[in-house]
Parts: C-alpha cells; sequence; structure tokens
C-alpha cells in the first residue's frame, strides 16, 4: 500500500504589510467614532444650555411678582423678577447669569441691593457669544458685554422688560446667542430669542 505524502506551505500569521494596513483601518474607524462622538457631545451640552436659560426664564416669569414687601406703613407692593446676564470683566459675557428679585425696579441686578434668588453656572465649554436686540424690523443691535442685560417680568403680566445699564430697552425681541468652542471645524450654535410679549423660544 502506497502512502501519499502532501506537502502544505501555508502561513499561520499576518505578514508585515496585512498588519500595517488592519491597523490604518482600525486608526481610520476610530478617529471616526471619535470625532462623531465630540460632535455629538458637543451638540447635546449646547441644548442642554440653550434649554436650562429658556427654562430659567420661563420660572421667573411664572414666578415673577410672587414676592411682596410690606412698605410705606403696610402697603403692599409686588418685586418683579428677573434674570441677568453681566460682564465678565475681560469683553465677554460671564459663564453664569443670575435670577434675582428687582427691589430696586431698574431692571438690573444690583449686588447687595437686590435679593439674590439663584447664580447659575455653566459647567461646561460653552459660552454666551452675544446677546443681540430689534426695535420693530430694524436690524438688530448688539448689547455691549459691559452694559450687562436684564430681563424682568411683573405680576399677572407675561410681558418681557429689557434693560441694560444705560436704562430701558424699548425692543420688539432679544436673542441670546450661545456657542460651544470649535473642537472639530464644525461652528454649533443655539439661539434663545424672547419677544416683548414673553414668549421664549430655542432655535
Amino acid at each position: 500500500m502506497k502512502r501519499i505524502f502532501t506537502n502544505f506551505d501555508t502561513h499561520t500569521g499576518f505578514t508585515l504589510i496585512e498588519f500595517i494596513v488592519i491597523m490604518m483601518i482600525f486608526a481610520v474607524m476610530v478617529g471616526v467614532a471619535l470625532f462623531n462622538f465630540n460632535g455629538f457631545r458637543s451638540a447635546v451640552t449646547l441644548d442642554n444650555l440653550a434649554h436650562d436659560i429658556g427654562i430659567s426664564i420661563r420660572q421667573i416669569q411664572s414666578s415673577a411678582g410672587s414676592a411682596l414687601s410690606s412698605q410705606n406703613g403696610g402697603a403692599t407692593d409686588e418685586i418683579p423678577r428677573g434674570i441677568y446676564f453681566r460682564d465678565d470683566g475681560n469683553g465677554a459675557f460671564k459663564k453664569e447669569f443670575t435670577l434675582f428679585e428687582d427691589t430696586s425696579g431698574d431692571g438690573i441686578y444690583t449686588e447687595g441691593f437686590d435679593k439674590e434668588i439663584d447664580i447659575i453656572k455653566i459647567q461646561t465649554a460653552d459660552y454666551i457669544s452675544e446677546i443681540t436686540y430689534k426695535i420693530e424690523v430694524d436690524e438688530p443691535l448688539p448689547i455691549l458685554p459691559s452694559d450687562g442685560l436684564g430681563i424682568t417680568f411683573k405680576r399677572y403680566k407675561t410681558d418681557a422688560m429689557f434693560s441694560t445699564i444705560n436704562g430701558p430697552l424699548d425692543a420688539s425681541e432679544l436673542k441670546i446667542k450661545i456657542a460651544s468652542p470649535s473642537s472639530d471645524g464644525i461652528g454649533r450654535t443655539r439661539t434663545i430669542t424672547v419677544s416683548r410679549i414673553g414668549q421664549v423660544s430655542i432655535q
């Protein structure tokens, strides 16, 4: 009986070229995944900040005037409530906003005089990039961070009152634009719009 032997010349591993190609494909896949994840995370944090600001304005609006003060021998006066965006001292808006009772009635939070309800700090890298206001059909005008911005509401009224340190703003609407740092080349922004009649929307 004749036995036949077959010599199989097979490779049991990767060649160096195959290994390099696989590693390159893996690196590309990881890069794409990280790019998409960073973009997704940036969009989520920006959306969350926009909704936090919108909800804070709504809460102040719904609670406006619920604080009453007894003055002038027992007469009861309402105290408007508001939200204030201030300068960070470096030509930009501070990464926080203040909810307050407008004791002074000027629409702007005065530390040590108006009652502070809460200070909400922006914990992410997102920031308030600009605030503009519009007078009827005119082009939007910027509000300088050094002027600050106050939005206040009175009891039983939904109308919004806008003010800076220079005085009241007779504006039809106001836009608060927030942005995230561009780590992936995509400039992401959201805008919170507050109308004179008190409507709040997010784009």
